[in-house]
C-alpha cells in the first residue's frame, strides 16, 4: 500500500475514537464562539442600551465645577485704594443644572424610537444567528455527506486491492491474461486517487465547519453517520402563516418601518415651543494677604430661571426635515411589502424544491438498493470465475455511482428542508 494512503487512514483510525459531535451540540458551539454571532448580541445590546430615558432626554444635566487659585502679586502705586504687594486664595465651587420640560414631544418620540430601534435591532441580530446557525448546519451536515463518501471511497479502494492481489495471483498460475492483471491496477490506482480526493474534500468540509465554530482548524471532528430528514408535517398554508408571524427578515423590517415612522414625531418637534428650567449654585472663599493682614471674602450665589422659547423661521428646515422623515416611513413601508412579497415567493419554490428533493431522494435510494443486489451477484460471479473483471468493475462503478448520487440527494434534500424551516422562523437560536 502507498505511504500516503498508509497515512490517511490512520488518521481517519485515529479520529474516529473521537466523541460524535451531534447537530445540537453544534449549534450551541457556533451560538457560543462563532465571532459574527457575538458581533450581533453586541449590536442588539448597543440598540437596547439607547432605549434609557437619559438618551430621550428626559432626565436633566447637571454639570459640578471647582477649583482652588493661588497668586502673587507685586505693585507699587500712590493710590490709597491699592492693597500692594500681596497674597491671594481663592477657592471656588458651582452647580449647574439644565433641565427641558417640554420640548414639543420630542423626548417622547424619542424614547419610542429608540425602543423601535432596540427591537429592529434584535430582530436584525436574530437574522444574523439565524443565517450563521443554518451555515453552522449545512456546514456539519456536509461534513456528514463528506464522511459517508470517505468510506465509499475507502471500501472502494480495499475492494480494488483484493481484486488486483486475486488477479496478481491467477496470472502467476496462467488463468488470467497480463490484460486483466493490468485493468485491475488502473482500476486500484484510479480508486487510490478517488479515495485521496476525498479524504481531501472531507478535511476541507471539517476545516469550514471549525471555522463557523470558530474552532482551530486543526480541532477533531466527527459527526454523526447519518443524515435525518425531518417528517413534512405542515400543509402550505401553515408554512406561509409560520413564515408572515416568525421570518426574521420580515420582522426586521417591520420593525425599521416602526422607528421611521417614530422619527416623523421627532421631526415634528420644530413646529412647538421649547420649555426650560435652570438653576446654579457657586461658592466663593477668598483671602488676600497683604503688609495689612488678611482681607476674607465668602459668597454664595444661587439663580433659578425659566427658559421658554419659540422658532418662528430657520429657513424651513423644520419642514424639510418632517417631509424626508415621512418619505424615510414609506420608504421602510414598501421595503416591508417587497420583503413579505419575496417570502412569498422564495416560500413557494422552497416548497416545490423540497418536494422534488424528497421524490428524488426516494428513487435515488431505491437505485442505490438495486445497483447493491448487482453488484453483489456480480462479485459472487467474479470470485467463481463465471464473470470478468469488466463486469465485475463495471458493477463495481455502478454501485459507487448510485451510493454518491444517493448521498448527495440526501444532502440536498436535508437542506431543502432546513432553507424551509428558516424562512418559515423555526430554527432554534436558544
Amino acid at each position: 500500500m502507498k505511504p500516503a494512503l498508509l497515512i490517511v487512514m490512520a488518521a481517519a483510525a485515529v479520529i474516529s475514537a473521537q466523541p460524535i459531535m451531534t447537530v445540537e451540540q453544534a449549534v450551541s458551539t457556533a451560538l457560543k464562539n462563532n465571532f459574527n454571532i457575538q458581533i450581533a448580541r453586541n449590536n442588539a445590546e448597543i440598540a437596547e442600551n439607547n432605549t434609557s430615558l437619559g438618551t430621550a432626554g428626559f432626565l436633566p444635566r447637571i454639570d459640578a465645577s471647582a477649583g482652588k487659585t493661588l497668586s502673587n502679586s507685586k505693585e507699587k502705586t500712590t493710590s490709597p485704594f491699592s492693597f500692594g504687594d500681596r497674597d491671594t486664595d481663592q477657592l471656588t465651587g458651582r452647580i449647574d443644572l439644565n433641565w427641558t420640560i417640554f420640548d414639543g414631544f420630542s423626548m417622547f418620540a424619542a424614547n419610542s424610537r429608540f425602543m423601535a430601534l432596540a427591537e429592529a435591532g434584535k430582530a436584525q441580530s436574530r437574522l444574523q444567528i439565524e443565517n450563521t446557525v443554518v451555515s453552522v448546519l449545512a456546514a456539519y451536515f456536509n461534513v456528514v455527506s463528506r464522511q459517508k463518501l470517505y468510506s465509499i471511497a475507502r471500501d472502494n479502494l480495499a475492494l480494488s486491492r483484493q481484486r488486483i492481489e486475486k488477479e496478481k495471483i491467477r496470472k502467476e498460475l496462467g488463468g488470467v491474461s497480463s490484460t486483466d492483471f493490468l485493468r485491475s491496477q488502473v482500476a486500484f490506482n484510479a480508486d487510490s486517487a478517488a479515495f485521496l480526493q476525498s479524504s481531501l474534500s472531507l478535511k476541507s468540509a471539517k476545516n469550514n465547519f471549525n471555522r463557523l465554530l470558530a474552532r482551530d482548524l486543526k480541532t477533531p471532528v466527527t459527526v454523526s453517520e447519518n443524515i435525518l430528514i425531518p417528517a413534512v408535517n405542515r400543509g402550505e398554508n401553515e408554512w406561509f402563516e409560520l413564515a408572515m408571524a416568525k421570518n426574521a427578515q420580515l420582522n426586521a423590517a417591520k420593525k425599521s418601518l416602526r422607528a421611521a415612522e417614530k422619527n416623523i414625531t421627532v421631526s415634528s418637534a420644530g413646529y412647538y415651543p421649547r420649555l426650560s428650567v435652570n438653576g446654579s449654585y457657586s461658592y466663593t472663599d477668598r483671602t488676600i494677604t497683604n503688609n495689612s493682614g488678611d482681607i476674607t471674602t465668602e459668597a454664595d450665589d444661587r439663580s433659578v430661571g425659566l427658559n421658554l422659547s419659540f422658532n418662528i423661521f430657520n429657513g424651513l428646515r423644520d419642514n424639510t426635515a418632517r417631509q424626508n422623515a415621512k418619505l424615510e416611513a414609506r420608504n421602510r413601508q414598501l421595503e416591508v411589502y417587497n420583503t413579505e412579497l419575496q417570502i412569498k415567493a422564495a416560500l413557494e419554490e422552497k416548497l416545490i424544491n423540497l418536494d422534488n428533493r424528497l421524490k428524488l431522494l426516494a428513487l435515488e435510494e431505491q437505485n442505490a438498493s438495486v445497483a447493491a443486489q448487482s453488484f453483489q451477484l456480480q462479485k459472487e460471479r467474479y470470485e467463481m470465475g463465471t464473470s470478468t473483471s469488466l463486469d465485475f468493475r463495471d458493477a463495481q462503478i455502478s454501485l459507487n455511482r448510485a451510493q454518491e448520487a444517493f448521498i448527495a440527494a440526501q444532502y440536498q434534500a436535508r437542506i431543502a428542508m432546513l432553507e424551509l424551516e428558516q424562512l418559515a422562523g423555526i430554527i432554534a437560536i436558544e
